[in-house]
């Protein structure tokens, strides 16, 4: 009796520790299980969406055949501690994609229920282009923002006596019954047309662009309707000169003639560092202020646009330096915007972030070094060779550039061979490793040697020198 009893005790306690061991494996199932939250927000919305439209302020509607590209939708936290969830939207109207980019936001609260809100930008695939966190986040905040009463405050009263029309995006939300339980509205724009007693299809959002092609693709931007079939791919860069240099009669004069403002005939090198980078709106802005004590020149971003730069002329120097030396000086600096602008395109914001210095922080000098050196530390032999041969291209236009202005401009240009426009344009470079290496020294690392007057002479002996003497020889209709 007493050994049944001992078994049946041993088999209750096998089953007890399996039956205690099984609910932790479910506990731990349950506690291991991680929420997706693309997932359950695609199902919310899917489940729930039924009908979105374009609708107008006059009443009527077109029903949005709307696309979510799902496989590329990503999610955040935001401060609230929301799940949010964005994804990129195509809009159709029958045939026609809407004009502009849409994103879809899907977010919960902290008590689970769901809301969603579609954020809109006049610029194609504007979204595929601003994926970063912060620009997701700040994108959000917008469309939240955004009332059905925008229009009233951003439209343009010199259109008013026309006829105008408001768009939005009306969204409807279905339970599961088919019952309407609610909608949402997104305004988008105004359009405008002359004749009072109509209104207009969309002319900018809609089916049709602001080229008037139906699906064309075309938007409005800062300097007119670009994109499509208009074959202007972003704005032109644009070159202003601030009223400290319109004032100046000598810095005016060498810039106009640079520009070709009077003759019609601008300097094809200098035109060239200006134009490198042209159909991505780069703007350069000349001005005449307060630099570094010892410097002529200053170039260096807008820090609240990176496509905007300031070329700053030494107003203490304006006087003291020769004419041809201010050429030399704003071609050097319209090389220097390039490379700045050419280092943030190799190497991308996020890159030069983690930079003991930016950019637009450091001398001519160690902006050449430096990202000489980081081409070379990336690995990336492409990377290394692009860069260089953007340093040559571009050194051999300030050489250039000052040669073909003293032929049209330097009454005295027949005295001057290319020793002295090359020791001209190699003033501010002399101590980067690249003129030290390579320009003054051969491949086996001697220096140099040039025939000057009869006489071997060092090439950077023969630079400096000849540097002097045009300097001082030019005569430039400029004073």
């Amino acid at each position: 009796m007493l050994k049944n009893s001992t078994i049946s005790t041993k088999i209750t306690l096998v089953l007890l520790v399996f039956s205690t061991t099984l609910l932790l494996v479910n506990s731990c199932k349950k506690t291991d299980r991680v929420e997706n939250p693309i997932e359950n927000a695609k199902a919310w919305y899917l489940n729930t969406i039924d009908k979105v439209q374009l609708q107008s302020g006059n009443g009527t509607s077109q029903p949005i055949d709307q696309e979510i590209d799902w496989m590329t939708a990503r999610s955040f936290k935001g401060s609230a501690g929301k799940d949010i969830v964005c994804a990129v939207a195509t809009m159709k109207i029958g045939k026609g994609q809407m004009g502009g980019s849409y994103m879809l936001f899907i977010y919960r609260s902290k008590e689970g229920a769901y809301t969603s809100h579609i954020a809109w930008n006049a610029k194609k695939r504007y979204f595929e282009d601003h994926i970063s966190d912060n620009d997701l986040m700040t994108v959000y905040n917008e469309g939240l923002k955004v009332s059905n009463d925008q229009s009233k405050r951003n439209r343009n009263k010199n259109l008013m006596s026309a006829g105008c029309t408001d768009w939005y995006v009306v969204t409807t939300y279905y339970n599961s019954w088919g019952d309407v339980i609610g909608s949402t509205s997104r305004f988008l724009y105004t359009s405008c047309f002359s004749d009072p007693n109509s209104y207009p299809e969309p002319d900018l959002g809609g089916p049709v662009d602001c080229a008037g092609m139906l699906a064309g693709g075309a938007y409005l931007s800062d300097c007119g309707c670009i994109g499509g079939t208009t074959g202007i791919t972003a704005c032109p860069n644009t070159i202003q000169l601030d009223t400290s240099v319109i004032n100046n009669p000598k810095i005016n004069c060498l810039l106009r003639k640079l520009l070709g403002l009077d003759s019609n005939n601008p300097n094809p090198e200098f035109t060239a560092l200006l134009n490198a980078f042209k159909g991505k709106g780069f703007d350069v802005v000349f001005k005449i202020g307060t630099t570094k004590s010892d410097s002529k020149g200053e170039t260096s971003e807008d820090p609240t646009n990176p496509k905007k730069y300031y070329i700053v002329l030494n107003s203490t120097k304006i006087n003291a330096e020769s004419p041809m030396s201010w050429i030399k000086t704003l071609l050097h600096e319209a090389f220097h915007a390039n490379l700045l602008r050419k280092t943030y395109e190799l190497f991308g914001n996020a890159a030069i972030a983690l930079w003991d210095k930016k950019p637009s922080d450091m001398s001519f000098d160690e902006l050449m070094d430096y990202t000489t050196m980081k081409a070379a530390a990336s690995g990336n032999p492409i990377l290394k060779v692009e860069h260089h041969n953007f340093m040559v291209q571009n050194f051999e236009i300030i050489r250039d550039g000052l040669k073909s202005f003293s032929l049209t401009n330097n009454l005295n240009h027949s005295q001057f061979s290319d020793y002295h426009f090359e020791g001209l344009a190699y003033e501010g470079l002399h101590e980067t490793q690249y003129y030290q290496q390579k320009v003054i020294k051969n491949i086996d690392g001697s220096v140099k040697m040039v025939d000057f007057f009869g006489t071997p002479t060092a090439i950077n002996t023969v630079y400096v020198t000849l540097n002097s003497v045009i300097q001082a020889d030019s005569i430039i209709p400029c004073n």
